[in-house]
Parts: structure tokens; sequence; C-alpha cells
């Protein structure tokens, strides 16, 4: 429920969000733009569908791999 309110508000008040969170699915649901970090280093800045279709890094590669495992990752664009 807190996600889709979220969603709703961010699209009513056509506002700048920026949320941290350690949930992949989550960023990929909610965000427009995501960046994946590690040891406060930037790995790759960019849409869900692109980080999960180009990869910039062994480290971004890797982590959506694990993180793929038992679940699809989906962005709110596409619904895939």
């Amino acid at each position: 429920d807190l996600q889709r309110e979220f969603l709703h508000l961010s699209a009513r008040m056509e506002k700048t969000i920026l949320l941290v969170t350690h949930d992949v699915g989550e960023a990929f649901l909610l965000a427009d733009r995501v960046a994946v970090m590690r040891e406060g280093t930037i790995h790759q800045v960019d849409a869900p569908r692109r980080l999960r279709d180009a990869p910039a890094t062994e480290y971004v590669r890797a982590l959506l791999e694990r993180t793929q495992k038992g679940k699809t990752l989906s962005d709110r664009g596409t619904g895939t």
C-alpha cells in the first residue's frame, strides 16, 4: 500500500524524490533512475531497464543476477 501511495504522490507532485533502499526490487518498481553503489562508489546510474539490460560493471551485473534468483525484476514503465 505504501509503495502504491508513493507512486501516486510522486506522479501528482511532479517533484524529484530521493529514496534510499537496499531492496533492488523496490528501487526498480519505484524509481525512474537507480544508482547502484558499493562502499561509497557509484557503479551505475540509469533507468531500471537499462541497468538490467546493460550493466556497466561486473558488480552491477553480479548484484542483479543475485537479486533475480527466485524473482523477476520489473520497472514501472514496462511491467517487465
